[in-house]
C-alpha cells in the first residue's frame, strides 16, 4: 500500500518504508535473542526513535530486560541506560537510534550487534558495530543483518556495498599516489 500510495513524495515513502520494516523485524530480533545464551547480550540500532520505543517494549513484554537510548535522552538518562546493559546481567538488551547510540559510548557487555534498519553510509555502520569493539572487549563479536526478501532492504543494501567499493577504490588510490611520491 505505501509503495502505491501517489500522494507521498519519495523521501516520505521510504522513511515510512523504512519504518515499517523496523516493526516487522521484532519477532526475528525478539527470537533470536530468546534463541542466545542468558550471558549473551545485544545492541540493536535502529534509524527511528518510535522503532525504539516500540522494540524496548516488545522485548519487555517477553521478560527480556532491555535499555535504550535516543537522541533526546539526558546525559543521566544517557549514562544510565549504558550503566546498566554494562553492569546488569538481567539486561541483556540495548536499543538504540544509530545516530544517538551509534557514537560515543562503549557497550563491551554486547557480543552480538543487530541493525533493524541499516545506516545510509558504511561508515555509520561501523562506527555503531564499534560500539561493542572497544578496549575492553573479552569476546568475539557478531553482527547480525536481518534483511527482508523484495523490499527496500535489499536495494539499501546494495547502495551501502556501492559505496563500500567506492571508499576502499579511493583510499588505494590515495596510498597509491603517496608510495609513488616517495618518502
Amino acid at each position: 500500500r505505501l509503495l502505491a500510495d501517489m500522494s507521498l513524495m519519495v523521501m516520505p515513502k521510504i522513511i515510512k518504508l523504512r519504518q515499517l520494516l523496523e516493526t516487522l523485524k521484532t519477532d526475528f530480533l525478539i527470537e533470536t535473542v530468546q534463541s542466545l545464551g542468558t550471558e549473551d547480550k545485544v545492541i540493536v540500532f535502529c534509524e527511528y526513535m518510535d522503532t525504539v520505543a516500540f522494540l524496548k517494549e516488545a522485548f519487555q513484554n517477553v521478560g527480556i530486560g532491555a535499555v535504550s537510548l535516543v537522541g533526546s535522552d539526558n546525559g543521566n538518562s544517557r549514562q544510565r541506560s549504558v550503566d546498566a546493559f554494562q553492569n546488569d546481567p538481567a539486561t541483556r538488551v540495548f536499543i538504540g537510534t544509530t545516530s544517538a547510540a551509534g557514537v560515543g559510548i562503549t557497550l563491551t557487555a554486547a557480543n552480538y550487534v543487530m541493525f533493524a534498519s541499516q545506516p545510509w553510509t558504511p561508515a555509520m555502520k561501523r562506527q555503531a558495530e564499534d560500539r561493542a569493539y572497544r578496549i575492553g572487549q573479552k569476546r568475539d563479536v557478531f553482527v547480525i543483518l536481518p534483511i527482508i526478501p523484495g523490499t527496500i532492504d535489499e536495494q539499501i543494501l546494495a547502495l551501502l556495498d556501492s559505496k563500500t567499493e567506492i571508499e576502499a577504490s579511493v583510499v588505494e588510490r590515495a596510498v597509491c599516489a603517496h608510495l609513488a611520491r616517495g618518502p
